[in-house]
């Protein structure tokens, strides 16, 4: 996401010349930028946005498939270079060998590198109605994309998921984004 800023276009020489209607076109013009300029402070302080679902944004790693159904919202917030994620997936399925389930960073966003940020997921299997796993999520990096690897955690490394129906998957978390993705 680059923010641009288009500075305002006024022909001081009509102005000079008295011309009240350049005057008018310089104001507009003014305004304008200034609008520019709120959206951008705007951005930069952040407001939580809604995540635009794409279906492909979410995928099982390890030769299975992770299925999240399109009623699924969630939400991300930019504060100076920290994009906080709140995540939570309902009525999921995990169907083969699934070691890790990522999730495509929103709006385009791309982590700053395999960052240690870090954070417990809650997965829920409500078919059964008790909690299915523990796990622990980590942004990653990959060409100009950024996702979210998100591993289950039984005490050993790379520990398959289950096959699951109706899985529940929630996190909050915070992760560095590159500046690029800010216009910097």
């Amino acid at each position: 996401m680059t923010l641009r800023i288009d500075p305002p276009q006024i022909d001081g020489e009509r102005i000079r010349n008295g011309d009240y209607y350049a005057m008018g076109d310089a104001i507009l013009s003014l305004q304008a930028t200034l609008q520019q300029v709120t959206a951008a402070i705007t951005q930069r302080q952040g407001r939580w946005r809604d995540a635009t679902f794409v279906g492909g944004n979410f995928t099982g790693i390890g030769g299975g498939t992770w299925t999240v159904p399109a009623a699924n919202r969630w939400k991300y917030l930019v504060l100076d270079q920290l994009l906080f994620l709140d995540l939570e997936v309902e009525g999921t399925t995990i169907a083969g060998v699934v070691n890790e389930l990522r999730v495509a960073l929103p709006a385009g966003f791309k982590a700053a590198g395999t960052v240690g940020s870090r954070a417990g997921v809650a997965v829920w299997n409500g078919t059964a109605g008790a909690a299915a796993a523990a796990g622990v999520a980590m942004a990653a990096a990959a060409g100009a994309l950024g996702y979210l690897s998100i591993k289950r955690w039984d005490g050993t490394a790379n520990a398959n998921w289950p096959t699951y129906t109706d899985l529940m998957v929630g996190l909050t978390m915070a992760v560095e984004i590159s500046p690029t993705n800010l216009g910097l």
